[in-house]
């Protein structure tokens, strides 16, 4: 429900100085993100001056930080009546890499999607994925495979993804029988921020099958360690990302550039 006119009390940020570390328009995204994660969709923010006298920064910094904002459709705004809180994004706690599932990002881009296929195996976890998450806690992982198709067109495939999630006491679920789409969304839902490493290889002859595209074609390896909201770390997600797809792009940090595919 839309709530006109409604403005956040500023009492939660009051007496916090922005960091100088990284630019200020970053530093005050980032407390703006804070502030958007206790309203709810229809909410109005303050005004820029609010925020400028708030922040102790220009205004020109406020607008760049609500740029971002607005491109990442987390706000919009009302010619005339402010600016809004359009829905309830992913906003983690522990920096500005804020996780958010695959779906999710493809459909804030605007594609209109759906999973082709998903399988769901028990395996056994390897040293790697051990030591990236909780080594000597787990032996076991339920490995799931996913591939993201364009609703309207089959034959467009975003990407192909790979989340490693650990057997522990939180998941003793039978492989076999779980309903797989319930099973993705109870572990996606926990992911609030993730380490990231990205980089570019040929697709290869299994990953090209599974994009439809040439083995020597492009792909971007979007590699998450995934972070619960304590800054836990959960389960592992690779996402295969098709190069060949126009007007596709990722951003992974806002302390780099745009990655455009």
């Amino acid at each position: 429900m839309i709530i006109y006119g409604k403005i956040y009390k500023m009492k939660d940020l009051k007496n916090s100085k922005l960091k100088h570390n990284q630019p200020k328009y970053i530093e005050a995204y980032q407390k703006l993100t804070k502030l958007i994660a206790g309203l709810k969709p229809g909410d109005r923010l303050p005004t820029e001056e609010e925020l400028t006298q708030d922040f102790g920064v220009s205004r020109n910094t406020i607008r760049q930080a609500l740029q971002v904002l607005h491109e990442d459709k987390i706000i919009y705004k009302r010619k005339g009546a402010g600016t809004y809180v359009s829905g309830t994004p992913y906003l983690g706690r522990s920096d500005i890499s804020y996780y958010c599932d695959c779906r999710t990002t493809l459909e804030k881009l605007g594609f209109d999607v759906e999973e082709e296929e998903i399988a769901v195996t028990l395996e056994n976890a390897d040293t790697l994925v051990k030591d990236l998450l909780e080594p000597n806690k787990f032996s076991s992982i339920f490995y799931i495979s996913k591939t993201y198709i364009d609703k309207h067109d089959h034959k467009k495939k975003y990407c192909f993804c790979e989340d490693y999630v650990p057997v522990n006491l939180d998941w003793e679920i039978d492989a076999k029988k779980i309903d797989k789409k319930s099973f993705i969304k109870e572990y996606e839902r926990l992911g609030r921020a993730s380490i990231c490493n990205i980089t570019a290889v040929p697709a290869g002859s299994f990953y090209g099958t599974k994009l439809g595209i040439e083995k020597y074609d492009p792909v971007l390896v979007l590699q998450q360690i995934v972070l619960d909201e304590n800054g836990n770390r959960i389960y592992i997600n690779k996402t295969y990302m098709n190069t060949n797809i126009p007007d596709y792009s990722i951003l992974v940090n806002r302390k780099e550039e745009k990655l455009m595919m």
